[in-house]
């Protein structure tokens, strides 16, 4: 059942990168050694140079792995973990991407909303310290003049929502508090660009077929720091971290690539 679902809600799982972010930088270079667009999301998860160790806990199962070999040094894993079979590994790494140097905020105002309304943002300012939601009100962002925003501190609280318009986010510091959902609007793709560690909070959404959206071309977070998914997470799109990644109670509908990658118990991907 799990695997229909997933099927329906990623229309291409081997999407290359390049096609998620094709209009990704229109004044940063963007360098990688992968060769193809298999080299990056060619699975479930993979792993990336300089790492290659995976943990998979207590009932953790890979539903897109159809040879059941994962990229990766090495793994621990149920035996049946790979859709019902033993997992592998390659006994490799994939190649790393070569992320272009942050945008970092240039100054900008500090927005907070301690309310229960709807705070929009309509493009015509790029550069923010910090854009925070006190109370169970809806942060909607709207395409950037320039199509980049660059944000030191985004921050919700718990039972909020950010609506992502496509395009370029630059953050800092990423706090997505317990029981929030993302979504991204329009017929395009949101790539959010984390700099620092960043740890999600139980109940979290994040473009969700639950939310009218699931679709995995939509949302990609690249991430230069660890990432920690747990605490019954639901999260559709493409990961690439140059750190660890940690997921406990997590549903992933997409791929995911990253350093080194542990989980614990209630993982689907």
């Amino acid at each position: 059942m799990f695997g229909q679902l997933y099927g329906f809600f990623v229309k291409n799982i081997k999407q290359c990168i390049y096609i998620l972010i094709l209009t990704l930088f229109t004044t940063t270079a963007w360098s990688s050694s992968a060769e193809s667009c298999g080299d990056i999301f060619n699975d479930a998860i993979g792993t990336i140079d300089g790492g290659g160790t995976i943990n998979l806990g207590t009932n953790t199962n890979l539903y897109n792995s159809p040879d059941d070999t994962i990229t990766g040094n090495s793994i621990t894993a149920p035996a049946t973990a790979c859709d019902g079979n033993a997992c592998t590994v390659t006994s490799s790494t994939n190649p790393a991407l070569t992320l272009p140097a942050f945008q970092t905020n240039v100054g900008g105002a500090n927005s907070n909303n301690n309310t229960a309304s709807t705070v929009t943002y309509d493009g015509s300012t790029q550069d923010y310290k910090r854009i925070s939601n006190n109370g169970t009100g809806a942060i909607v962002f709207e395409t950037s003049d320039t199509g980049v925003y660059r944000i030191r501190t985004l921050s919700t609280s718990y039972s909020g929502s950010v609506t992502f318009a496509p395009g370029d986010y630059y953050i800092e510091n990423l706090s997505i508090q317990g029981n929030n959902t993302i979504t991204v609007s329009g017929s395009g793709t949101a790539r959010i660009f984390v700099q620092n560690a960043y740890t999600a909070q139980s109940g979290t959404q994040i473009n969700t077929p639950s939310l009218g959206t699931g679709d995995a071309s939509k949302f990609i977070m690249i991430a230069y720091d660890n990432v920690d998914l747990s605490n019954n997470q639901w999260y559709t799109g493409y990961l690439y971290t140059s750190g660890n990644l940690v997921m406990n109670g997590t549903t992933f509908y997409g791929s995911i690539s990253a350093s080194n990658i542990t989980t614990y118990n209630n993982v689907f991907i």
